[in-house]
């Protein structure tokens, strides 16, 4: 079955994202985790910034998610 909703997971905690994404598991969700925004940007233009949702941690160690 073909993955119909992409959703990008940025979180510096594995733990995190790894929770997040059994808890989103589903057929039809294709996943992508990010541990920072340099990671998370090229992902996102690697998919030509095309994606369904964006779950982002706003109170990172080393960045500011409002920025």
């Amino acid at each position: 079955m073909k993955k119909s909703f992409k959703v990008f997971i940025l979180d510096n905690v594995k733990a995190v994202r790894s929770r997040l994404q059994q808890l989103l598991n589903s057929e039809d969700l294709y996943i992508i985790e990010a541990s920072n925004s340099s990671a998370f940007f090229d992902a996102f233009l690697q998919h030509k910034c095309n994606g369904n949702l964006i779950i982002m941690d706003i109170e990172s160690i080393d960045e500011d998610g409002f920025e």
